[in-house]
């Protein structure tokens, strides 16, 4: 964190020197971000858009936008990004934040879709899509569909708690409340209880 920090000073000082150089802007709305420093980010990006490297400045604007629960502002820039760059490496993750902010946003049929997107872009990392996806599955009352998913999640990563919680979720809205209560004990020995 302290380098993010230090990096944020080297970074002002270079904006003093170059005002015009829209990746000094891009690289502290980066520092800003990981600093959990969200609507700075979102400045600089603002800042450094009319300068150049607007595909990297959007990116990080839609994510501190997510940060800020702005969702449909994130949506719209990370689709942005999206349409721009096809095939970037971290789409996949890209296509998850954005059916994320659909599912805060109450759409969860538009967030399923965003994350099928996203396990096909990269099926063998794509335990935090099917773990949302699940959500989104039981917010639409389709539990066994969301089972699914959370089996899937939990078969790709072990540990993830939030996957058994939300199984549990389904297991009760199924009337399996044995099943449902050894997933959210194992959610619990594994850190997570909401």
């Amino acid at each position: 964190m302290e380098d993010y920090h230090r990096a944020i000073e080297d970074f002002n000082k270079s904006i003093e020197l170059n005002p015009a150089d829209a990746v000094y802007y891009l690289n502290r709305g980066v520092s800003y971000f990981y600093t959990k420093q969200y609507q700075l980010a979102v400045d600089d990006a603002n800042a450094g858009l009319p300068l150049g490297e607007s595909l990297n400045l959007l990116h990080i604007r839609g994510l501190a936008y997510y940060e800020l629960k702005q969702y449909q502002k994130s949506i719209d820039d990370l689709i942005q990004y999206l349409e721009v760059n096809p095939t970037g490496f971290t789409n996949s993750s890209i296509q998850t934040r954005v059916g994320r902010s659909y599912f805060e946003l109450g759409q969860a049929e538009e967030a399923i879709k965003h994350y099928s997107k996203s396990i096909e872009m990269d099926p063998d990392w794509a335990a935090a899509a099917y773990r949302h996806r699940g959500d989104a599955f039981n917010g639409l009352g389709q539990h066994q569909n969301a089972i699914e998913d959370f089996n899937k999640a939990i078969e790709m990563m072990p540990s993830y708690a939030q996957a058994y919680y939300g199984r549990g979720e389904a297991h009760v809205a199924l009337g399996d409340a044995a099943q449902a209560q050894l997933d959210f004990d194992k959610a619990k020995e594994l850190g997570y209880d909401p």
